[in-house]
């Protein structure tokens, strides 16, 4: 992605940011520098601004979409880490590990109303309901997820629609409200919609070979939560659908599987390249992404986004998966 292409707009997001979370508590503040410190990669924010490049000029509401849907995704990765008990986000500790699970609960509940704040604004009037309709599907989709642990009937298609619920809607909102507040026509937020859900849930699928085949090391995060859990992504679906081994596997997949179950399930993995498999199907969506573009004008913002689908399936960025494929040891409970 050109970062030069929006980094003015970046900067004055990272500024509405700083203001929106701003608090006299000198308790909520620890909170808050430590999340300053140590942010993301602000992905969703740089969908929403590329396009709303893409489709006209960026506003000051684009920067108060921007912030809302970013403090409600980072509430909800706070959140995710007290219910997975993780101990690691981008190689640091995460709020649960240094401050407790009660403070990081409230640190997100805070979170999320400071993103109610923002979305407050007149000027996000028209598109406030998108805004919200998103937090409530991830709720839906993390819900359903929690509910189908140890499922071993979890279709692929399932799970795609868990991940369009609980991933994919904070970018295909991100794109659609860029470009709803640039003035676009309906035909181009669709697209942009499509564009941005695409790449969320190929965003997901890679996000859950890690979890599944990586090293905490290289991936800078607490692994092997998903399976750990019972809850069943793409690679663990692909070896149930195919495997010759399915009883075997019934008796793997359970809150009380023996040792010796863990080194197993990475071994029939391997067999039955299940990695290879789940990296296609993030691929497709990742293709399917750049189609639904095709009709909006050439132009550097839509390059770019182009460019940023791209590195959800960079090899950089799954390598860690790649290169503890042999060796990780799925399941770890």
């Amino acid at each position: 992605m050109n970062a030069d292409l929006i980094q003015p707009e970046m900067d004055r997001f990272e500024e509405r940011l700083a203001q929106s979370v701003a608090t006299d508590s000198p308790f909520m503040g620890r909170c808050v520098s430590y999340a300053a410190e140590n942010r993301g990669k602000r992905i969703r924010p740089a969908l929403l601004l590329l396009s709303a490049r893409l489709c006209g000029e960026v506003t000051d509401a684009h920067i108060d979409a921007a912030v809302a849907l970013e403090l409600f995704h980072t509430a909800t990765l706070l959140h995710d880490d007290v219910i997975d008990q993780a101990r690691l986000r981008r190689g640091i500790p995460t709020h649960n590990a240094r401050y407790g699970n009660e403070a990081a609960v409230i640190f997100g509940d805070y979170l999320l109303s400071c993103a109610l704040v923002s979305a407050s604004s007149d000027e996000l009037a028209a598109c406030r309901g998108t805004l919200i309709s998103s937090a409530r599907a991830i709720c839906e989709g993390e819900m359903e997820q929690v509910f189908r642990r140890y499922d071993l009937t979890l279709s692929e298609n399932d799970y795609l629609r868990i991940v369009d619920r609980k991933t994919a809607i904070l970018f295909a909102s991100a794109c659609e409200v860029g470009a709803s507040l640039s003035g676009a026509d309906e035909r181009s937020q669709k697209a942009l919609y499509d564009f941005g859900r695409m790449i969320g849930v190929a965003f997901q699928i890679v996000d859950d070979l890690i979890d599944a085949f990586g090293s905490e090391k290289t991936a800078g995060k607490s692994l092997r939560s998903d399976i750990g859990k019972g809850e069943l992504t793409l690679p663990f679906i692909r070896l149930l659908s195919v495997a010759a081994e399915r009883e075997e596997l019934a008796g793997l997949i359970t809150p009380d599987a023996g040792p010796g179950g863990d080194s197993r399930l990475a071994a029939l993995l391997e067999r039955y390249d299940s990695l290879e498999y789940s990296l296609g199907v993030a691929r497709r969506h990742v293709a399917g992404a750049k189609a639904a573009l095709e009709h909006l004008p050439a132009s550097p913002a839509r390059y770019a986004l182009f460019a940023l689908a791209n590195t959800i399936i960079d090899p950089n960025r799954f390598a860690a998966a790649r290169a503890g494929a042999s060796a990780a040891s799925p399941g770890a409970r």
